[in-house]
């Protein structure tokens, strides 16, 4: 069962999370957006509240599954990390049901992401193997949280830590996307933060270079979570793209 929070009326926005934590990363985002919208955020299969699927799946065909079960015919997807790569995928693979895109230290399909060293990786995969949440928090946080462990940022790492165990029949998109950016045609913004992994800027720059007409904004006090590390000049970029993206 798929964990799903609606708030609000008007254009549809939907929240698609990163690979580290669930929905409640964008806890900062519902209340403002909400009112001037109609925003949905999920649980994807594994995390958070959501079940874990035990059949093969894309991320894609779950998300549009959503879509057509709360009638939403068009939405702008607003997705961090991991979920921007959904995000990028969706709107590949659905080009009539997106909007606009935020893409938000967004990953690619496609695209080899370096962002660890192999001590770190190898720290990962033991603590995996111990299912040790808190070990696998403390290496995530390394790599993306390099502001520090907030409080509530560290509860969401660990309460996800094993989310990957729980996600092994997921597929890769029908096309990687890294090799048909150019195809995406909707208003797009990219959102970095200066303290991201250094890999980022780069996979930054090719969105923003890659994708027709898109926008680009830096963050200046943020690593890899723009959305809870400043989340009112978040709120407040993502909403003026929005109402410049529908005019």
């Amino acid at each position: 069962m798929l964990w799903v929070d609606e708030r609000g009326s008007g254009p549809a926005i939907v929240l698609v999370h990163n690979g580290a934590m669930d929905a409640r990363a964008w806890d900062g985002q519902m209340e403002p957006f909400s009112r001037s919208h109609r925003v949905v955020r999920y649980d994807s299969p594994g995390f958070g509240r959501s079940d874990a699927l035990k059949e093969d799946y894309r991320e894609t065909d779950v998300l549009l599954s959503l879509l057509d079960e709360r009638k939403l015919s068009r939405v702008a997807l607003v997705g961090n990390s991991r979920g921007g790569r959904i995000a990028i995928d969706f709107a590949l693979a659905h080009p009539h049901r997106v909007s606009a895109l935020v893409l938000v230290c967004a990953a690619v399909s496609g695209y080899r992401l370096s962002a660890s060293s192999p001590t770190q990786n190898a720290a990962e995969e033991e603590a995996l193997e111990r299912r040790d949440a808190e070990a696998i928090a403390d290496v995530t946080l390394e790599i993306w949280g390099r502001l520090g462990a907030e409080p509530h940022i560290r509860e969401l790492i660990v309460a996800n830590a094993l989310a990957d165990l729980k996600t092994e029949h997921e597929q890769p998109p029908g096309r990687m996307a890294v090799d048909h950016l150019e195809e995406l045609h909707v208003p797009t913004l990219v959102i970095s933060g200066d303290h991201d992994a250094p890999p980022l800027e780069k996979l930054g720059d090719l969105l923003e270079r890659r994708i027709s007409g898109a926008e680009r904004v830096r963050f200046a006090d943020s690593d890899h979570f723009p959305n809870l590390r400043e989340p009112e000049r978040f709120n407040r970029v993502v909403l003026d793209f929005l109402q410049r993206a529908s005019a």
